[in-house]
This record gives structure tokens, sequence and C-alpha cells, in this order.
């Protein structure tokens, strides 16, 4: 995935990671296939959705102007928000119809910082490293956090952050069809960053198939998987709360199931 063993993950979604990336596999020789036929036959003008910072500046500004659109043509423009806002107060200054272009290029900005920061922090940090691997702890490696990843495949981080996403409100769709007493809405920040992992993980093998599957099955797991553990939260006193990252509800349910047969839980 990264051409070498310099780093490791160390993040609460390494089995989501580690499964993505053999649903990749099941694509594995078609992505062989296809890739060897579009690196002749791809058009010179896609060859621009190879720049991360403008493929993630278009996507974005397409959905913040999708978002946009849906809340005028619906009313809810001027409906408050969690934080007490209305959905208007974000666009301060701007005019309705300019804020989803600015809001897009913002975000691809700031990811664009992200990715760039994370290739100095490896270089840096691996060469920290060379130290303590020689010395204290032999072959020893650094486990770094998910985003530390996305620049070996940034365009399937949006990918992965997609399929995770539609994942992710599949599972809400099945806690509403079979009447759920607790349904869990996904949360963009988890997607975005386990399901962008999770989409370079399955890249890496099955090209964009992979990507989307993967991160669309895991997806579906960070969104449904807290409803194990939503009744360990009750009990500590903690309602309405979850986690959703898949290690933490794997073990965690792990952990619970062992107390509970003991009496500990």
């Amino acid at each position: 995935m990264i051409g070498g063993d310099s780093i490791a993950i160390g993040h609460f979604n390494c089995i989501g990671y580690a499964f993505s990336g053999y649903v990749g596999k099941l694509f594995a020789k078609k992505n062989e296939e296809e890739g060897e036929k579009e690196a002749k036959e791809l058009p010179e003008f896609f060859k621009l959705f190879k720049d991360f910072v403008f493929s993630v500046a278009l996507f974005m500004i397409v959905l913040f102007y999708v978002v946009t659109i849906a809340c005028l043509v619906t009313g809810h423009f001027g409906d408050t928000l969690a934080n007490n806002k209305p959905f208007t107060s974000y666009f301060g200054n701007d005019m309705w119809w300019i804020w989803p272009f600015l809001a897009g290029l913002q975000f691809a900005a700031g990811m664009s910082v992200l990715v760039y920061g994370v290739r100095q922090f490896i270089a840096e940090i691996t060469a920290a490293f060379v130290g303590i691997s020689e010395k204290l702890i032999p072959d020893a490696r650094p486990a770094v956090d998910c985003p530390a990843i996305f620049p070996f495949a940034p365009n399937a981080v949006i990918i992965g952050f997609i399929g995770s996403f539609l994942g992710g409100l599949v599972a809400m769709a099945l806690m509403v069809a079979f009447h759920s007493p607790t349904i869990m809405i996904p949360a963009a920040g988890i997607c975005f960053f386990s399901g962008g992992t999770c989409g370079v993980c399955g890249y890496a093998y099955g090209g964009w198939r992979g990507a989307l599957l993967g991160s669309f099955l895991v997806g579906i797991f960070l969104t449904a998987g807290p409803l194990i553990l939503y009744p360990a939260f009750a009990q500590l006193g903690i309602a309405e709360a979850s986690f959703p990252n898949v290690d933490y509800n794997i073990v965690g349910s792990i952990i619970y199931g062992i107390g509970s047969l003991f009496g500990l839980a």
C-alpha cells in the first residue's frame, strides 16, 4: 500500500481497514487488467482528476451546492441546527449561491495542508525512529494515525468517504425499517477519516471498486456496530452516547460478554 514497511497504523478501526483490504483483493485481477487498459485509453481531460486538490475541490463544491439547494427548495434555510444557529449563519457576508463554492475550496485547501503536513511528519518521524529501532527495540516501527496514509492514495480517500457515508445511511434506514428503539446517525467525521482510510486500503488491492465496496461495508458497521455496546454505556451512566469505530465495538463487546458471564458487567 505504501511501498514499504516504514510505518504502521495505530487507530481504533484497524479491523475495518484490514477487512476493506481483503474486500479489495476480490477485485485485484480485474483492477490490474483495467489499469493497463485505462493507462492507454484515458482521455487527457480525465487526467485532471488524478490531481488530489482538484478532485477534492470539485467533489466538495458539488456536495455543498447539493446540500444548500436542497435546504433552499425544502424551505429549511432558517432552521436551527445542533449548534443553535440557523443554516444561513454559515454564509457570513457571502451570497448563498457563492458560499458553497468558497466552502468547497476551503475544504480542499485544508485537506491539502493536512496531506502535505502528513508527508513531512512521516519523513521526520521515520528518521527519528531509526535510533529506537536500532538500539532499543530491534525492527520497531512507528504506528501513526490514519490520515498518515492519505497521501498514498488521496483520491481513494474521497471514494472511501462516499462509500462509508452511504453505508451509514443504509444502516440507519435498516434501523428505522426494523423499528429499532435506538437509531444511530452516521457521523460525517468518522466516515471521512475511518471511511477514507478504508478506501485507501481497498484501493491498494482492488482499485476504485475495492475502495467503494470495502468502505461501504465498513460504513454499515460504523453506524450499526455501536448498538452492540449501547447497553454497556447506559450502565456506565453515559446516556445517548456511543463510539462508532469498529475496534471499540468488537473488542468492547467481547470484554462486555466475558464480564457478563462472570457477573462483572
